[in-house]
């Protein structure tokens, strides 16, 4: 062999090693005794170097065996990209070119392999085209025709360099056409972003003739893909979604006594004080009441999903994982749950949410027929305004151009006919109080005489001024004075219907004048006549603008300093919502524990907390509270307010937009908590909307 040849075969080979997986390598290297650790550049300098040793050692013959071991594992994997299949029922052939590494699929309950085929491999950084051949045997053409569950699909995979040995994920290249006798075959070959194994194989049954001996061509055109593919037909049977649920109703159940006795068991833990929870009866995907209660083995919690409306979930985008807690599962680990199917024949069809005893006896919540699954009333729980008339007051007429022009520049008033839930607390003669309080007065403007109430203005008086005044700008009236635009509204205990008094409107009064819920709270008002609540409505809208507003002050703040990173960000933005709830949290506390009885210690604290406050806040109080009597509490909101109307159409992009609204409602558990004399840190987090999980940890002070 001359110095030249020599030199152009060792060329040719150290390049083919270039080309080598992971796994051929350290075959090589196996196989002359060499160490098989470190990454695969390592691996591959490891083989070219011994290579080199030996033809400058002149051990030709060590040199050749070694040449034609890689070459011969090199061939093993690299089979012909066109392969003939004819689909039978008890057998399959593959080309004769070259052979096929055997591939594992992942299994799924929605359609079982019958006749797998062989596989083709994708070329590197080309645009290229693979082509499956297809042929239909008798047996199967006529079974085709006859059956419809009986389907052609074809799967692909990415090489792992372990393909042979682990079991894949589907996955198609990024840039793929995939077409069958000519026709383009419509379907999503991508699955869901940054979730492997949620793409769905191409059904190519419609495109497919079912004629025994037609050979059916389906070609697969890629391009710009780094990765190698392996690409196969499979004939599959396929399971309709309420067969599988008749087989899990067939199968072994969860049974009701074992969930009572875990419940049980979990009570008796001495660390943790177990209170009632609200259970929702609707299914987390449908929002619909369960018929078919199910959940997976390896879940804890007792919460359950509807069999049908998740395995309809997994035929459009298989991602397998629990709705409520996010684990994963399969179909074999889904077992009916008798405890909460007892639950669910037991009550009646309206019934939405019961509430769940440590010792697992279960209750219908009070009231439980006038509201949602949410805990709210859905004729207050919309997102349009809703006008909540007085009785004994006689509506006053409308006109359109004033009620126009008003809600161009500021909130709008009630506006909508009352729903029949508003209309239900009509009956009695007292008038309603509006929820609200002004958390931007100061402490200076309670030192002079009480004000008395200002009069409710007709709204057809908006643009007419006061007598013997000149008119004036409705929209910037009272804060050139210095006052504070607020969502508030006063009690009013008369009106010009009633003491035939007439006077000119007060504006700053009329646009404060926003609240949009009534209120039954348990708070003593009595001994304050101009009392102010909180009106839930207008905090919901002051979130929904403190979120954006803190995120553009930490983008702008940044500006003429330095580039903040993403995460810097967001810390900052965190932060500022937080020092807000911080400050809202510790007036809130100082009107409404006023009147209440002495603490007896921290826990009467949180309870005060979870109930009292969080109803004036929220509408409705904390589901679950946990603590380990070492200072720290674990507060569960099932249905937390300010997602209870958040878009939830792509999960995990919902979550991690939710993740800023909670800073606000921190800083005022911790605002509250400290002007009651205790010191804590508040973290919150939520992994299912609508739910939220709080939780506060004590602070000893320092001596």
């Amino acid at each position: 062999m001359t110095s030249v040849s020599q030199s152009q075969e060792l060329q040719s080979v150290v390049a083919l090693v270039k080309t080598l997986t992971n796994v051929q390598l350290k075959d090589i290297l196996r196989r002359e005794g060499l160490a098989v650790s470190g990454v695969k550049a390592s691996l591959q300098l490891r083989i070219i170097d011994f290579l080199e040793r030996l033809s400058q050692a002149g051990q030709f013959e060590r040199y050749d065996s070694l040449r034609k071991f890689i070459y011969a594992t090199a061939n093993r994997s690299m089979p012909s990209p066109s392969h003939s299949q004819t689909f039978s029922g008890e057998q399959h052939r593959t080309s004769s070119i070259g052979q096929s590494t055997p591939m594992q699929q992942r299994p799924s309950s929605l359609g079982v392999s019958v006749s797998p085929h062989g596989l083709g491999s994708a070329r590197e950084q080309t645009r290229d085209s693979v082509e499956l051949r297809v042929v239909l045997s008798p047996s199967v053409a006529s079974r085709m025709q006859t059956d419809p569950n009986l389907r052609v699909m074809v799967y692909c995979a990415a090489d792992s360099g372990l393909t042979q040995f682990t079991k894949s994920d589907i996955a198609f290249p990024h840039q793929v056409e995939l077409k069958a006798n000519l026709d383009e075959v419509k379907a999503n070959l991508r699955g869901l972003k940054n979730k492997p194994g949620t793409t769905r194989p191409a059904d190519v049954t419609n495109y497919i003739r079912k004629r025994p001996g037609y050979p059916n061509h389906i070609v697969m055109t890629y391009a710009l893909t780094q990765k190698r593919f392996f690409v196969l037909a499979n004939l599959v049977q396929r399971h309709p979604v309420e067969t599988l649920v008749a087989e899990l109703k067939m199968r072994k159940t969860i049974s009701k006594e074992q969930v009572i006795r875990e419940m049980r068991s979990r009570a008796d833990d001495s660390d943790i004080v177990a209170t009632s929870t609200v259970m929702s009866l609707k299914c987390p995907l449908s929002t619909l009441r369960i018929q078919v209660p199910c959940r997976s083995l390896i879940c804890t919690h007792n919460r359950c999903f509807d069999a049908s409306s998740f395995l309809q979930l997994q035929e459009q985008a298989p991602t397998w994982s629990c709705p409520i807690c996010s684990k994963a599962t399969s179909f074999e680990s889904l077992h009916v749950d008798q405890y909460v199917d007892d639950i669910l024949h037991s009550t009646a069809s309206d019934v939405e949410q019961v509430v769940i005893e440590p010792d697992g006896r279960w209750s219908i919540p009070k009231g439980d027929e006038a509201t949602g699954a949410d805990g709210f009333n859905p004729a207050s729980d919309e997102d349009e305004l809703i006008e909540v008339r007085e009785p004994g007051v006689t509506p006053i007429k409308q006109e359109a151009t004033s009620a126009q022009s008003y809600s161009l520049h500021c909130t709008p008033t009630q506006s909508r006919e009352p729903s029949t839930a508003s209309a239900a607390h009509q009956s009695t003669n007292k008038r309603s109080l509006a929820q609200v309080i002004d958390l931007t007065g100061s402490d200076d403007e309670d030192d002079g005489s009480p004000v008395r109430p200002a009069k409710r203005p007709a709204l057809n008086a908006f643009n007419r001024p006061l007598p013997g005044q000149e008119p004036r700008n409705l929209h910037s009236t009272g804060l050139s004075n210095g006052a504070t635009l607020a969502f508030a509204s006063q009690t009013n205990s008369e009106s010009p219907a009633q003491t035939g008094e007439s006077g000119g409107p007060d504006i700053v009064s009329l646009m404060t004048g926003m609240s949009f819920e009534t209120t039954s709270s348990s708070i003593n008002i009595s001994s304050d006549p101009h009392a102010r609540l909180v009106s839930t409505s207008c905090l919901d809208f002051l979130l929904i603008e403190l979120v954006p507003m803190a995120e553009r002050l930490a983008k702008e703040l940044s500006a003429n300093d330095r580039i903040l990173e993403d995460e810097e960000i967001r810390e900052t933005t965190f932060f500022r919502l937080e020092s807000l709830g911080y400050r809202v949290g510790q007036g809130l506390v100082e009107r409404f524990a006023r009147d209440r009885p002495r603490f007896s210690d921290n826990l009467d604290v949180i309870k005060f907390l979870c109930k009292d406050l969080w109803s004036i806040l929220f509408r409705k109080q904390i589901d679950n509270l946990k603590t380990n009597h070492r200072g720290v509490y674990v507060l569960t909101d099932s249905s937390f307010r300010p997602f209870a109307r958040m878009s939830m159409s792509v999960r995990g992009e919902a979550v991690t937009v939710a993740q800023a609204y909670l800073w606000f409602p921190c800083g005022i558990i911790r605002g509250a908590l400290s002007n009651l004399g205790i010191n804590t840190t508040v973290q919150a987090e939520t992994t299912e909307l609508p739910g939220a999980t709080f939780q506060i940890k004590t602070v000893q002070s320092k001596s």
